[in-house]
């Protein structure tokens, strides 16, 4: 271990006194801004075009040479740590035009995941031909597709896909889906299953036996048990297969610039005129946001949504997302009284980056105190910047950048990697975080944890940095005792971990319209509906849960079991990315989500002791959740349009 002194060192703050008018600020940019400053890197930058529409567009960004207003309006998307990379292919100088269909009343679902078993005969139509319109690959160093008659989209700048007709000349060749999956170039689908194969078989395939949406062990889904021809037999697919450097990356860093390009990719795919209906499905998240709808993430998702329903005549176009699955995980913390301390464990061993946000309303007097393991306290004012050095080597930055616009200070604070071979190695333990107020004001203080974990079929990478619950009054998964709440309206919250609020980055714009948020629930016909213990909430006041799904068994089989990579295979998944699915289903079928006005439901929440322990009582509300709009029950039709 180095014995080299850590000490806080004033950051020049120039290039951190970012435009005050700026939404949100990834705290990725202080980190690389510092530690990697030489040469361009990987950026999502908001423009407007010649008709006045918001673009995110994918490009290349020097960050000596960028402006305060670039940066402002920019988020960086390259990973912290290179992962471990296939052997380079040289097919992908090709170019593919994008050309979609002209059938009538036609109905295109986008898929943005890791793992498309484009092989297995549950994605091909009665015809036998495939029903994937489109397959895009976007690893830049070794897109897949590039000796099977893909190339590179045109209007991209990286990766490769392959079309309809190609693929069905692919799989006319009769061989195994492993040899099929190796001649394209996608041998992590000789794997049994995959995160994008438990996805898609929520979509498109029949449920397998003990699936908790089949009302019986031979039945359909609930909404699927009216023996009317359903939609979704005959909608076309569009894949957009993430960067496996973006797979293997546990912060979530590249989501941005994966997600702003499949979405357009998968709107390439539709017209005017012809296109009935355009659901998109990303089972993903990320906690890298403010959790107000200010992030560059949620940015571009709204302004997509603009823009495709513009495209396609005001259609029907939806983007279906998970709420996650931190409710019992310590990733959001709350400072509500004066003085009193949050405390964060970054874990030894960590070979990735860790972040985290926060923001409380702005005060010119207050003070943030940071307590750096080996390291004096450092207060950090209003625009400030400090670094945290080894030596000469940067290993932590805090920064404090004001947004007028909303009255908030923001805290961005990135921790370099714990493990013992990196350069820019922080310390590992407790640090504390100390906000002191002239008073304090409803609402608090509120900081989040990015996500820092492993992806299914990926290395580990990163170990999760979380809260301490200190006093244990807020741990979900204690014995039989519930969670602590205080109730809105009647006076702060106790400081600490908080569980209401961690929900995923992605769902938290409050006026979002097309975006449908998707929380999971266990019963499935055995037990009553609850909500999965995993599941999170949204903040008092936050935009609500829009739609819930069964996922978990019962109470003491939790997960559903899908299909896999291969024909016949199957696995077991648990988690909302696998709820997101089944809605999106349903909404293709025509069953539309209705007005929160329409339908208010109260499903009680796992108890957070032992399966199958009795649920908090009604009075003191801790473990209830209002998920208002729409809630799929076992045996329940879903409604028409």
């Amino acid at each position: 271990m180095s014995t080299e002194q850590l000490s806080w060192v004033r950051l020049d703050p120039g290039p951190f006194r970012l435009d005050p008018q700026a939404r949100a600020i990834d705290p990725m940019w202080f980190w690389d801004r510092v530690v990697a400053p030489a040469g361009p890197r990987w950026a999502v930058i908001e423009k407007k075009d010649s008709k006045g529409q918001v673009r995110f567009l994918v490009r290349h960004l020097d960050l000596r040479r960028a402006r305060h207003r670039d940066l402002a309006r920019a988020a960086l998307v390259a990973e912290p740590v290179r992962p471990e990379r296939p052997a380079k292919r040289m097919g992908w100088r090709t170019k593919v035009t994008v050309n979609p269909e002209r059938s009538p009343e036609r109905i295109v679902v986008g898929v943005i995941d890791d793992g498309c078993p484009f092989a297995v005969p549950w994605l091909r139509k009665k015809n036998a031909s495939t029903r994937i319109a489109g397959l895009w690959d976007q690893d830049e160093e070794a897109p897949a597709f590039c000796d099977v008659g893909g190339g590179r989209p045109k209007g991209f700048r990286y990766g490769a896909a392959i079309g309809r007709k190609a693929l069905n000349e692919l799989l006319q060749t009769g061989e195994s889906a492993p040899a099929l999956y190796r001649k394209a170039g996608l041998n992590r689908l000789r794997l049994l299953g995959s995160h994008g194969a438990a996805v898609l078989s929520q979509l498109f395939a029949t449920p397998v036996v003990d699936a908790p949406c089949r009302p019986h062990p031979h039945g359909a889904p609930s909404w699927d048990a009216d023996g009317k021809v359903k939609e979704i037999d005959s909608a076309d697919l569009v894949f957009v297969q993430i960067a496996q450097a973006a797979a293997q990356d546990s912060t979530s860093a590249a989501m941005l610039r994966h997600l702003s390009d499949g979405l357009d990719y998968i709107l390439a795919h539709t017209r005017r005129g012809t296109t009935k209906r355009l659901v998109v499905n990303v089972s993903s998240g990320s906690s890298r946001t403010l959790h107000d709808g200010s992030s560059a993430l949620e940015r571009c998702m709204v302004s997509w949504l603009d823009r495709a329903r513009q495209k396609l005549g005001h259609k029907e176009v939806y983007l279906v997302v998970p709420v996650g699955n931190t409710q019992l995980e310590q990733r959001h913390g709350v400072l509500s009284t004066m003085d009193a301390q949050l405390t964060l464990m970054a874990p030894p061993g960590c070979e990735m980056a860790q972040f985290v946000t926060g923001r409380w309303p702005t005060d010119s007097k207050s003070r943030l105190r940071i307590d750096a393991p080996g390291a004096k306290p450092r207060e950090l004012g209003p625009r400030q910047a400090w670094a945290l050095k080894r030596g000469e080597t940067v290993v932590a930055i805090a920064a404090r950048v004001p947004t007028q616009d909303r009255g908030l200070d923001t805290l961005l604070l990135a921790l370099g990697p714990t493990d013992g071979h990196a350069r820019h190695r922080a310390p590992a333990g407790r640090w504390g975080l100390t906000l002191t107020r002239a008073n304090m004001p409803a609402p608090g203080a509120e900081f989040w944890v990015s996500r820092v974990q492993r992806n299914p079929g990926t290395p580990m990478r990163g170990l999760q940095a979380d809260f301490i619950d200190v006093n244990g009054r807020h741990r979900g998964e204690r014995w039989r005792r519930p969670v602590e709440h205080t109730p809105e309206g009647e006076g702060p919250e106790p400081d600490g971990p908080r569980f209401q609020g961690s929900i995923s980055g992605l769902a938290t714009d409050p006026g979002a319209m097309g975006l449908v948020t998707v929380a999971a629930w266990t019963g499935g016909g055995l037990s009553p509906p609850r909500i999965s213990s995993y599941s999170p909430e949204p903040r008092p006041g936050g935009r609500p849960v829009d739609a819930a799904a069964p996922v978990d068994r019962s109470l003491a089989l939790a997960g559903t079991t899908v299909r896999g990579n291969l024909p016949g295979a199957t696995q077991r998944v648990t988690g909302t990315s696998f709820a997101a699915p089944l809605v999106a289903r349903a909404i293709v079928n025509g069953a539309m989500p209705p007005t929160a006005s329409d339908r208010k439901e109260r499903i009680p929440r796992v108890s957070s002791g032992m399966a199958g322990s009795a649920p908090a009582t009604e009075a003191g509300k801790p473990d209830v959740a209002r998920l208002g709009k729409w809630v799929l029950r076992p045996g329940e039709k879903t409604r028409g349009a």
